[in-house]
């Protein structure tokens, strides 16, 4: 997929066929307050847009070409429709603001996101096409046949890009959030040891381990622990994995605790790669 002249535009086997109707189809219409242009095929963001996924049609066209024949409506052109279908929406991401001032601080989550939605057309014109040449008598079997031709091939295609666009954010917010996950899991465990420098005895060839639920995810915790005979030390083992969805990532973490006075050191913390 590339952008062109503002337009998502999809590359498929089907721009094949759609090419010589993007050559010459193209429309200039009105909706929300705004003007879009689009060719046979494109992709189109478009905002404020109150329906669900499907068919959409669009009756206010300022303008429509077909090769060198460009009629232009006053303001709109009687009859011409624009249909598309819906692929999806998508929002911004939401923006937290902090405020710093004399004594105090707050922070602000702007919530508030436009929804964009995600329009693939692909029968643009083809209504005011086929009303014209019924009017003549023109209507021919082969040009029915090669148009739906079209339709089926890009409404297949259509689906892959919305499938593609949906999941490839929804991916990283998972991992996002996996991460937080296992951060949360061995921040628990640290917590633990310096509430009780004797939490856990074990070895690291038989840790102790234990979930820990953050929200709607889940990290699951082990810890170990050996003794620094030289420095009168425990050394402790913490390695928390955070499962979000089907992302899963790992925290591995030391830290070294004097056995007398339970002080608690932070050696290292690092993401490590779940073999």
């Amino acid at each position: 997929m590339r952008k062109r002249g503002g337009f998502f535009l999809l590359l498929s086997r089907a721009d094949v066929s759609v090419s010589v109707f993007k050559k010459y189809m193209f429309a200039i219409f009105e909706t929300g307050g705004k003007q879009y242009k689009a060719f046979v095929g494109d992709v189109v963001e478009i905002e404020k847009i109150s329906v669900s996924e499907g068919d959409v049609f669009f009756d206010k066209v300022l303008a429509r070409g077909e090769g060198s024949d460009i009629k232009i409506g006053t303001p709109y052109i009687n009859g011409a429709v624009v249909s598309g279908k819906v692929l999806g929406e998508k929002r911004d991401k939401k923006k937290i603001v902090f405020h710093f001032k004399s004594k105090t601080r707050r922070r602000t989550l702007k919530g508030h996101r436009q929804v964009t939605h995600l329009s693939f057309f692909v029968m643009i014109l083809l209504m005011s096409i086929l009303q014209r040449r019924k009017m003549r008598g023109q209507m021919t079997l082969p040009f029915i046949l090669l148009v739906s031709g079209i339709i089926v091939e890009i409404s297949i295609a259509g689906s892959f890009v919305a499938y593609f666009l949906s999941t490839s954010g929804y991916g990283e917010r998972l991992s996002v959030r996996a991460n937080a996950a296992a951060n949360s899991g061995v921040r628990d465990a640290m917590v633990r040891i310096a509430q009780n420098k004797e939490f856990v005895s074990n070895l690291c060839s038989d840790p102790y381990s234990y979930p820990v639920l953050v929200g709607d995810d889940a990290s699951s915790v082990s810890v170990c622990r050996i003794t620094d005979e030289a420095s009168n030390k425990y050394v402790f083992s913490i390695e928390g994995i955070g499962y979000a969805g089907s992302r899963q990532k790992k925290i591995f973490a030391q830290a070294l605790v004097d056995s007398i006075t339970g002080h608690i050191q932070i050696e290292s913390i690092s993401e490590q790669k779940i073999e």
